[in-house]
């Protein structure tokens, strides 16, 4: 069928439909004028700029100025800002040591010099902010405070401990409150195995309350084709769209598709197909199809490739959901559009890390992580382009996701001898997570 343009409409047109009139913009006038605006941030952006902020007005209480700051108030002195560097250096708890990090002290300076210019619209000029950034690494300012230079280890989920997890998942009787709840960790985890991506691409997290759809049901394509080989048996396809990207996660434009196809029988445990599709039809989302047989083994075999159509009442709803009580049947049932959280995501990945006696419970960023197993024998611009990451080429994976241990045989190389590829992996496994696999594993998660 041959596409129709839309129909032009005259400025004057748009103007009316709009109510635009010159009513309008005279109010409008009226209502901007002596206004004062500043840049739109996210709820977790806003968190941070207000915790500096706060940092300042004690500071600035304890010198006996005004902590207060109106519009196009001057900025304080550069012997106050480097002050006031001091003061967060000491009076900030560091997450690893008693001390923070250079690097934390670093970020809240910069966060308090733009919250400066946003609070006043007056910008500290470029030499003072020059000076307050060569002082941070001075060896004036190193003296006058002790800083730590520790760093957390960057644990890696291999493949293997994936499974383990995924394993203790469906073979819980206790933990999960419903079906439901097994099935969506159990997809949530094979998903970001799969695409490493943030959590927050399919979870919602209290620093954006205003994102509950993370991954709705209009974000899925599931693709039938034909299968010349077994008609009755044709090739089911989902296509996931992630627009949850970190930084854009209001902008439209920005996302990615990834393809996920069936697991064959022996590792049928960690489909992604199987678990998505099965709390699909939990729901009853499609128009004509009730049934997995219905899908999977269709009465009249498809002559051609075609989505299967999702109801429209489903298209905004969010895929994976949380469970609620139902206080008159006394049940857990899952919540009509709330999405689960990441707290609740991240639970159930530290509850079955204990089940399992790994040594260090795994989280979703362990997950995240384990695109170190694949990351040489992929290029560095599709490395990116699965994780994400925005700006300098493979920076920002080493920077904060590669894995600290050489996979090298230099042992071999130095000898001249081949590198002995079974026994790098089992190194590298033990190296990180990686579970006992013992019945009698400690239940904790001590070393």
């Amino acid at each position: 069928m041959q596409a129709a343009s839309r129909k032009k409409e005259t400025k004057e047109q748009r103007l009316a439909r709009k109510g635009a009139d010159q009513d309008h913009f005279k109010t409008l006038v009226t209502d901007l004028d002596g206004s004062f605006h500043q840049r739109q941030l996210s709820h977790g952006s806003l968190r941070i700029h207000d915790t500096v902020w706060r940092s300042w007005q004690e500071f600035a209480v304890t010198l006996g100025i005004s902590p207060d700051i109106s519009h196009g108030q001057a900025p304080p002195s550069e012997a106050h800002i480097k002050a006031f560097a001091n003061y967060l250096a000491i009076s900030t708890p560091g997450r690893i040591a008693d001390d923070p990090v250079l690097r934390t002290i670093q970020m809240k300076m910069t966060t308090f010099m733009s919250t400066w210019t946003r609070r006043s619209s007056v910008q500290i000029s470029k030499p003072v902010r020059q000076q307050v950034v060569s002082y941070l690494v001075s060896s004036e300012f190193l003296a006058a405070v002790q800083l730590s230079t520790a760093s957390r280890e960057k644990h890696v989920a291999h493949t293997i401990d994936i499974e383990l997890l995924v394993e203790a998942m469906w073979e819980d009787e206790t933990y999960f409150r419903n079906a439901r709840e097994r099935i969506t960790s159990v997809c949530l985890t094979g998903i970001q195995s799969l695409t490493r991506d943030r959590p927050g691409a399919f979870t919602t997290h209290s620093s954006r309350p205003d994102c509950t759809d993370s991954i709705i049901h209009g974000h899925l394509d599931i693709r039938v084709h034909p299968n010349p080989d077994c008609p009755r048996s044709p090739f089911i396809f989902i296509i996931i769209k992630i627009t949850d990207i970190k930084g854009f996660y209001k902008d439209d434009s920005v996302y990615k598709y990834v393809i996920f196809y069936p697991e064959p029988d022996e590792s049928r445990s960690m489909c992604v197909v199987t678990s998505l599709l099965a709390l699909l039809f939990m729901d009853d989302v499609f128009e004509h199809i009730h049934s997995p047989a219905e899908l999977f083994h269709p009465e009249h075999p498809p002559l051609h490739a075609y989505s299967v159509p999702i109801k429209t009442e489903w298209l905004e709803i969010s895929v994976f959901r949380r469970a609620q009580l139902d206080l008159v049947t006394r049940q857990w049932v899952t919540h009509p559009r709330d999405a689960i959280s990441y707290s609740k995501y991240h639970a159930w990945l530290t509850h079955f890390s204990l089940v399992r006696g790994f040594h260090h419970p795994i989280n979703p960023y362990c997950i995240r992580r384990s695109i170190n197993s694949i990351s040489a024998t992929i290029s560095v611009e599709d490395r990116d382009k699965i994780m994400t990451h925005k700006g300098p080429s493979g920076q920002m994976f080493v920077k904060r996701y590669s894995s600290n241990a050489v996979t090298v045989d230099v042992q071999s190389l130095q000898r001249g001898r081949e590198e002995d590829r079974s026994s790098l992996q089992v190194r590298a496994c033990r190296k990180h997570i990686k579970s006992d696999s013992q019945l009698t594993s400690p239940f904790s998660v001590r070393g």
